[in-house]
């Protein structure tokens, strides 16, 4: 009787281990597959707050006696039929799949323009952009009734931006200082969640006497000599990470030459061979006072995608394949001395230029527009 029972305490010693060694194995699997599934945490109110401030939760129900009738999500949708998918399209066989496919894109005087960029480089994961306008901060905690009441206003902020795909910065100037949407910040979360994206953190910075961001702006919230900017960081799927940094400064040489920690961010978190995007930028770097900002673009990227507002054609003349899209016309009367006859002359000589699909820019009210690609060889 002994034995016996010594046999069945021993079947069922074994059985024991056996189980827990099979719930150990079990746990450690469970744990392997958990991290192999791990899922990015975002940031829900403020996805809520953007959403509702880009119309995505807009009520149908409008004033019929607004001289614009339609709702925010209406602009938007026409945006999309009228712009962004013919450009969509356009890519697809206009652009390098190297080009299009860039993972980082370098985008000077962009202000909070993340649409457009995003429709063409759509796989990008790490975007600098920069401006005149001020960075801002996020505002997701004033809540989603606030974001509702505030939609009048938002479709006055991008009149300029649905009529002519770019911002006039006086007007952004004005507009975006006169109530809680301040600043860049909350469009440039507002364009991102627009496009499907959903945020994980919005977080204010400066640039140290390193050229390294410094998140611990209190410090130096007065100080107007301190380059600040504003990182956001976002995620398509919830398994892989995106971020932009949006930075505000004068772009001018006189600027740039006192803020060496700035040249030595741009040094450092610019890759070579890079992807550089211009749309509307008010011509600036044909004048000499933007030197730096000019070469630094042109020795940093292996392709520049721009308008005519963008790097003059006399710098791609040597070392670089140009191709071009659409109508090369006189810049329109707010710029004066900017014409290039060398552009002019080279348009009209390629017979093989093919049209633009789309309407963005400065001769936005006759289509005449024009887009070329360089690219160093």
């Amino acid at each position: 009787m002994f034995k016996y029972c010594n046999a069945i305490f021993l079947a069922f010693f074994l059985i024991l281990i056996s189980c827990e060694n099979k719930n150990d194995k079990e746990k450690k699997e469970v744990s392997v597959d958990t991290a192999n599934n791990v899922k990015i945490q975002t940031n829900e109110a403020a996805n809520l707050f953007y959403a509702t401030l880009s119309g995505m939760n807009e009520s149908k129900a409008i004033d019929s006696s607004e001289r614009d009738n339609k709702t925010l999500s209406e602009h938007w949708d026409l945006m999309r039929t009228r712009l962004l998918d013919p450009i969509s399209q356009w890519k697809k066989s206009s652009l390098s799949d190297e080009c299009k496919g860039t993972n980082f894109l370098f985008y000077p005087f962009s202000g909070p323009d993340f649409i457009i960029s995003n429709e063409i480089f759509s796989n990008m994961n790490r975007m600098i952009m920069f401006g005149l306008e001020e960075p801002g901060k996020d505002i997701s905690n004033l809540g989603v009734e606030y974001a509702s009441s505030v939609l009048p206003q938002m479709k006055v902020k991008l009149r300029d931006y649905f009529g002519k795909s770019y911002f006039i910065t006086g007007n952004m100037m004005k507009d975006f200082k006169s109530d809680s949407v301040r600043g860049v910040a909350p469009l440039l979360c507002t364009f991102i969640v627009r496009s499907g994206y959903s945020i994980i953190s919005v977080n204010n910075f400066y640039i140290d006497s390193t050229g390294k961001k410094n998140f611990a702006v209190a410090a130096v919230a007065d100080n107007e000599n301190v380059i600040k900017g504003v990182e956001v960081k976002y995620t398509k799927d919830k398994k892989t990470e995106s971020s932009i940094d949006y930075l505000s400064f004068r772009a001018e040489d006189a600027s740039m030459d006192k803020h060496p920690e700035l040249k030595s961010y741009f040094e450092t978190n610019i890759p070579d061979q890079t992807c550089t995007y211009f749309k509307s930028a008010s011509y600036l770097m044909h004048y000499g006072s933007f030197s730096y900002i000019r070469d630094l673009c042109l020795k940093k990227s292996k392709y520049i995608l721009q308008d005519d507002t963008g790097i003059p054609y006399k710098h791609f003349l040597t070392g670089w394949k140009l191709n071009v899209w659409g109508v090369y016309e006189m810049p329109i009367r707010d710029f004066s001395g900017v014409f290039q006859s060398d552009l002019d002359a080279y348009y009209k000589a390629d017979s093989t230029v093919k049209p633009l699909p789309f309407n963005m820019g400065y001769h936005y009210n006759n289509s005449k527009q024009n887009l070329m690609l360089a690219t160093k060889l």
